[in-house]
């Protein structure tokens, strides 16, 4: 879902 796309995505801004 959406949603689970953002959080994946906001993860991997962490690991950048």
């Amino acid at each position: 879902t959406q949603e689970e796309v953002s959080k994946i995505v906001k993860a991997c801004n962490k690991y950048k």
